[in-house]
């Protein structure tokens, strides 16, 4: 799509100053992962305008569908972030010139923002990424291995990460990260990945296990050495789900 008939739609298509933003996160070789947009010399998140007649929701949805292909997915909202001084102005500015398009100094997108940050939890392999017309790569990022990260977005991340530390233990989510079929073994290490902490295993089993959420299958894995565990799906109700 040309950059200026974006730029020159902007103020009949979408509400001025607000934009969504997606922390999309994927679970690979035991460490948390999150899809990352570049444009110019700097990676964003997964984000859009909101469009005058469009609920801030679906708004939300519609990005992650753009990027995923996912037509379901676990989608969360999480904050609210607009700073005073808040704005893009001096990237946007430098990454625009660089693809010969030029912003007005008066033009909204160089003003202000507000974002309304969500989360959204996806199985990696059943996401096969597209570059869009906006951008110039998209890929997955270890959180512990940001690139150089447009404004506040590597704060953002850190902020959802933070959060999902405290969403999982309220309400196990967790396993949206996992393949449909997984054993207590990888829902344990998952669980250790983002909570960043040791976690008993036995305890652990009884506690999921106490939830009923689980089911156990009559399938055993033999991927793994010693005693092979069972497999477990999901059977329970996101009562956070797109949210």
């Amino acid at each position: 799509m040309n950059l200026s008939l974006i730029v020159n739609q902007y103020n009949d298509k979408y509400l001025p100053h607000l934009s969504a933003d997606i922390v999309i996160f994927g679970y690979k070789n035991d460490a948390l992962h999150c899809l990352l947009l570049q444009f110019g010399d700097r990676w964003f998140l997964p984000g859009g305008h909101i469009e005058k007649n469009e609920d801030v929701g679906s708004a939300a949805e519609r990005i992650v569908e753009a990027r995923t292909k996912l037509q379901r997915k676990f989608l969360h909202f999480f904050n609210a972030f607009g700073k005073g001084d808040r704005s893009f102005s001096e990237d946007f500015k430098r990454i625009f010139q660089a693809k010969g398009t030029a912003l007005d100094k008066d033009h909204p997108m160089l003003a202000r923002y507000v974002t309304l940050g969500y989360i959204a939890l996806v199985e990696m392999d059943s996401v096969a990424p597209e570059v869009g017309s906006f951008d110039d790569a998209i890929a997955w990022h270890p959180v512990n291995k940001l690139p150089a990260m447009v404004g506040d977005h590597d704060q953002i991340i850190r902020n959802a990460q933070e959060y999902l530390v405290g969403l999982n233990e309220f309400t196990p989510v967790g396993h949206h990260l996992l393949p449909e079929y997984f054993t207590m073994p990888q829902l344990h290490k998952l669980n250790q990945v983002i909570t960043g902490r040791d976690l008993d295993r036995s305890r652990f089993q009884k506690k999921m296990l106490a939830l009923d959420i689980y089911k156990r299958h009559d399938e055993i894995t033999t991927s793994v050495r010693g005693r092979n565990p069972y497999l477990y799906s999901y059977d329970g109700k996101d009562t956070l789900e797109r949210r």
